[in-house]
């Protein structure tokens, strides 16, 4: 531009001129039950509404946005009957890969479906994984039942007082020593003892009021008793 200076001269002005823009980007992220992000706060959800701004190099905002998809895996698993587990996470995309617990989580071969079933007596978990994420649920026991009829014609096995509020006490016909496990109604193992005798006592005062499993376990077979607890 040419302006005029105080002494009546041409006084002729250059412009150099830098322009830098604002800009925004989007951090697209999966992950596996939660995120934190780079503005410190820990995502549970997907797809959140979250924003930042930053300072760019040339000294202008930049703005991110956060595009979060969270995976979270339901691990339950309920016992259908004594052979039988299903897992609970049935979303589109889920693998399944049985684990023998007893074998240190080994994989079981060609048990990949959601539901398992097997008559080797054991305890079992399920390995699930979603969208690279994998989660291994609780061990639960499988023992199929057998030589009822022998317990209810030979044997005398009985819990009493059933309800209860504390404690069982196990009384043995027929049957010097037992195993015992103490299942929920989800078929979770809570308890296991061992080498029980007549009249010793099963001790449920750490459990909630409600329904439990208790699972005899001896050399003849094996049979469940349902108790109640208030």
């Amino acid at each position: 531009d040419t302006l005029i200076s105080t002494t009546g001269c041409d006084s002729i002005v250059s412009l150099d001129l830098t322009i830098t823009s604002s800009f925004s980007v989007t951090d697209v992220v999966a992950a596996c039950d939660s995120y934190t992000w780079i503005d410190g706060n820990t995502y549970t959800s997907s797809n959140t509404t979250a924003t930042d701004t930053l300072i760019s190099t040339t000294g202008c905002d930049s703005i991110v946005s956060l595009d979060l998809t969270i995976t979270i895996i339901d691990s339950a698993v309920i016992v259908l009957n004594d052979s039988t587990l299903q897992a609970q996470s049935l979303d589109s995309g889920t693998t399944y890969q049985w684990l023998d617990c007893n074998n240190n989580f080994a994989s079981i071969l060609g048990e990949t479906n959601s539901i398992f079933t097997t008559q080797n007596p054991g305890h079992y978990s399920v390995m699930i994984t979603l969208n690279g994420c994998s989660v291994i649920s609780d061990c639960f026991t499988i023992t199929p039942i057998l030589g009822i009829d022998i317990f209810d014609t030979q044997y005398q096995i009985q819990l009493f007082p059933n309800p209860t509020t504390n404690y069982l006490t196990i009384s043995l016909d027929g049957i010097n020593v037992v195993d015992i496990e103490i299942m929920d109604i989800q078929g979770k193992i809570l308890l296991q003892q061992s080498g029980l005798f007549d009249q010793d006592q099963i001790d449920l005062s750490a459990y909630a009021v409600g329904t439990y499993f208790v699972k005899i376990i001896t050399p003849e077979g094996n049979i469940k008793r349902r108790v109640a607890k208030y």
